[in-house]
C-alpha cells in the first residue's frame, strides 16, 4: 500500500502543479508485485503495428505500407479490430494490399488518433524521452525518423522497456486525467485544459502496458463506464 500510496501522491503533486483538482475517489493503481507486464517483444511489436497503421491516414503508397508490414514481420502483429479497419488493404490470410477502396473519414481519425498510443509506447522503449505534456501532440516526424534511420534489427536491439516503477508511476498519472475527463463528460466539471484525445490514447496503450486485468489490446478500455463524481 505504501508504494501505491506514494505513487499516487507523485501524481496528485502533479495535478496540483498544472491547477488541476484532486479527488480522494480516484483509485489507486497496482504495485508492482500486483502488476503484470508486456514483455518488451510485445511492445515493440505493437507499437510498430501502430506505426503502420498511422500511414493511413497520411495517404502513403499502399505498396510502401506492404513493404514495411513485410520487412517489420508483422504479419501476426495486428489485432482483430484493426484487422477489420485494414481491410481494404490488408487480406486476413497474407496481409497482402487490397485496392478495393478507400477509408472513410472515421477509419482515417481513428488511425491518426492511434499515433498518440504509439508514442506512448516509444516512451516505454526508451525512445522517447518523456510523454509530454497532456496537452501535447506527439511528434509524429521524429518517430517517424527514429523508424525510418534504423534497421529492424537495431530497433529491436536498442529499444529499453522502462523499469516497472516507471510504467506503472505514469499510468498512475494518466489514470488520474483520464478520471478527470470522465468527470468533465460526466458531471459537466470544466476541465477544459485536458485534451481527452491524447490523454485517452496514451491512457489506453499505458493501461495495456501494465497488463491491467491481462487485458488484449482490443479489449482495454479508457473506463467510459466507471462511475466518477466529485
Amino acid at each position: 500500500m505504501e508504494e501505491k500510496s506514494k505513487r499516487r501522491e507523485r501524481s496528485l503533486e502533479i495535478l496540483l502543479s498544472e491547477g488541476l483538482p484532486i479527488n480522494g475517489l480516484m483509485p489507486l493503481t497496482g504495485s508492482e508485485k500486483e502488476s503484470s507486464f508486456q514483455s518488451k517483444e510485445k511492445v515493440i511489436e505493437r507499437c510498430l503495428c501502430l506505426w503502420v497503421l498511422a500511414y493511413i491516414p497520411a495517404r502513403l503508397d499502399y505498396g510502401d505500407i506492404r513493404q514495411l508490414v513485410s520487412y517489420y514481420n508483422l504479419k501476426q502483429g495486428f489485432s482483430p479490430v484493426e484487422m477489420e479497419l485494414m481491410q481494404y488493404v490488408l487480406s486476413p490470410e497474407e496481409l497482402e494490399f487490397m485496392d478495393m477502396q478507400i477509408p472513410d473519414e472515421e477509419q482515417l481519425v481513428y488511425a491518426m488518433w492511434r499515433q498518440e498510443s504509439q508514442w506512448a509506447l516509444m516512451w516505454a522503449l526508451g525512445y522517447v524521452e518523456e510523454l509530454r505534456s497532456p496537452n501535447s501532440y506527439a511528434n509524429a516526424a521524429s518517430v517517424g525518423h527514429l523508424i525510418h534511420s534504423r534497421t529492424c534489427e537495431d530497433f529491436f536491439g536498442e529499444a529499453r522497456l522502462r523499469s516497472k516503477s516507471e510504467l506503472l508511476n505514469e499510468y498512475d498519472l494518466y489514470s488520474c486525467y483520464q478520471w478527470l475527463i470522465i468527470a468533465d463528460k460526466k458531471n459537466t466539471n470544466s476541465f477544459s485544459q485536458l485534451n481527452d484525445g491524447i490523454i485517452g490514447e496514451r491512457f489506453y496503450a499505458l493501461k495495456w502496458l501494465v497488463n491491467y486485468a491481462g487485458s488484449d489490446w482490443d479489449d482495454s478500455d479508457t473506463w467510459d463506464n466507471v462511475d466518477v463524481s466529485f
